[in-house]
């Protein structure tokens, strides 16, 4: 079964946190080469699977990928490679890597536009501008497309005004990015790239628009609360006399009400989940506990998202163990799954995130996850939060996103199934 990253598309390159190789191994040419472009292809992605599964760090796969990209046979296999290139530069800049001459080589060098098109180009600029990293690089892929051809498709232009914008942002020219950053603001929708739009916000209450920057302010907190400069955005919207935390909790109170209003209705009890323990020992673990609540979290140890999902994971239950009406009333667990990815060993992943939960594992081709989201109706994609009422129904799922404040939306959902059940009671 594939899984779903939240972050990430299918094939999309995840982190490595096994062990540590100062350099990867290429994978040698096939012999003889194969004669058709289909088998070329064929043996571009089994050699690029045989890169990527070796372990490394962020900086060894970049450079690995550089080295690998000139060896790649099939034409319409080198953009995918350029794409997993350029992300796994970013992570490993933003890691705190140095800079690596080999790979800005292959990312902006003459020969990258005859490998991948400009909004690829332009769009692996941007990852790294975004962390903040490396501007000077930066303004040399800016260069390159621009004098590799001037104009622009509409695709382009918006990708390359995203990206001036940023860098202009980000040298301290705010009111010079504004333009830009309108522009790319109107093509790339906020739930995809809430950074562009809060920089967007930034630059228009620079510029003295705080009426055109607060109902931007206002979506980009209610559906990413955790960005940092969110909550400080809503200046923007504070009138005199009322401070940003009124304006807070009116727009919490909009969110608590979505979330209530997602609840899920009839459907059967959820099915016990054929699981292992630690110990490697099998059990059926029921989500059905008649004198409690369940949340129940299924995550992968290499998906980004699920590492930025599990302290929130322990936020919430460091809130019910706080909660005179919560505590004995709720349980919270978790499952691993899709462990045939791993590339961490799990003891260094429970040491690294410390989880305040017990978590069983789903042992074999994650078939106890892909069997509840089957029964349940849903698309697998991790993570996944499923909270379950006593009678084992699941009322609220959630997914996740990295500036989603999952744990008071999973209190918010509790204390809701707690309300009903006090107000269903003789």
């Amino acid at each position: 079964m594939l899984l779903f990253c939240a972050c990430a598309g299918p094939g999309a390159l995840q982190p490595s946190r096994g062990p540590r190789a100062a350099a990867l191994t290429i994978p040698p040419l096939p012999s003889p080469l194969p004669a058709t472009e289909e088998l070329k292809a064929q043996s571009d992605r089994e050699r690029l699977q045989n890169l990527i599964a070796q372990p490394g760090t962020d900086a060894a796969v970049a450079n690995g990928l550089a080295r690998f990209l000139p060896t790649v046979l099939a034409v319409k296999e080198r953009p995918a490679v350029y794409g997993l290139l350029g992300r796994a530069y970013a992570a490993a800049v933003a890691g705190g890597a140095a800079s690596d001459a080999e790979v800005e080589a292959a990312l902006c060098g003459p020969q990258a536009l005859e490998i991948a098109d400009k909004t690829a180009v332009v769009t692996a600029a941007y990852r790294l501008a975004s962390a903040g990293s490396l501007l000077s690089f930066v303004d040399k892929c800016l260069a390159l497309v621009t004098h590799a051809n001037p104009g622009l498709a509409p695709p382009e232009a918006a990708a390359f005004a995203r990206l001036q914008g940023t860098v202009k942002s980000l040298k301290g020219d705010v009111a010079g990015s504004l333009e830009d950053l309108r522009r790319a603001g109107a093509a790339f929708d906020l739930a995809d790239d809430p950074n562009l739009h809060l920089r967007l916000v930034t630059a228009l209450i620079a510029t003295g628009s705080a009426a055109d920057a607060c109902p931007r302010a206002r979506r980009l907190y209610a559906e990413h609360p955790l960005l940092p400069g969110a909550r400080a955005s809503l200046s923007a919207c504070a009138k005199s006399g009322q401070s940003v935390d009124t304006v807070i909790a009116e727009i919490d109170t909009g969110r608590k009400a979505r979330l209530l209003a997602g609840r899920r209705d009839g459907g059967e009890p959820a099915k016990a989940l054929a699981l292992e323990t630690d110990a490697r020992e099998v059990v059926d673990l029921e989500l059905k506990d008649p004198d409690r609540l369940t949340v129940a979290v299924f995550f992968s140890t290499w998906c980004p998202h699920c590492n930025k999902e599990l302290p929130r994971i322990n936020q919430l239950v460091a809130t019910v163990g706080r909660d005179a009406r919560l505590n004995g009333k709720v349980r919270i667990l978790g499952v691993r799954t899709s462990i045939e990815r791993e590339a961490e060993p799990y003891e260094a992943f429970i040491a690294r995130l410390q989880p305040a939960f017990p978590i069983w594992t789903d042992p074999t081709m994650s078939l106890a996850f892909a069997s509840f989201c089957k029964h349940q109706g849903l698309k697998p994609a991790l993570p996944t939060v499923a909270v379950v009422d006593t009678q084992g129904l699941v009322r609220y799922v959630l997914g996740s996103g990295d500036y989603q404040n999952s744990a008071q939306e999973l209190f918010w959902a509790l204390q809701s199934l707690l309300d009903q059940q006090a107000s269903n009671k003789p």
